[in-house]
């Protein structure tokens, strides 16, 4: 984990923030751990970026999305979100 920190966001672009980041990491890392820390060309928006792409995959809607109605029967039978969504992923996970 410690060869694998994005850095994302507005704070990410304040000047030497990636050299602190790795160096505090490098101080809690056991000693054969590498540490990387990469910082894309656009932090800010980044994150947006790759959200894009992972909402373009095929199957993306039927996998990751629920109708209103489906929603709101769900909702009616006295699931919460976080129970709608944990059912949810638990089937995707399961494929």
């Amino acid at each position: 984990m410690y060869n694998n920190v994005l850095l994302v966001g507005g704070n990410a672009t304040i000047p030497g923030f990636r050299e602190r980041v790795e160096s505090e990491l490098r101080k809690l890392a056991p000693t054969n751990y590498p540490v990387r820390v990469y910082l894309p060309d656009d932090p800010v928006s980044f994150a947006w970026e790759g959200a894009v792409q992972f909402s373009q995959q095929d199957g993306f809607q039927k996998q990751f999305s629920i109708d209103r109605v489906s929603w709101e029967a769900m909702k009616k039978a006295g699931k919460d979100q976080s129970g709608i969504w944990g059912e949810r992923m638990n089937n995707i996970v399961r494929k």
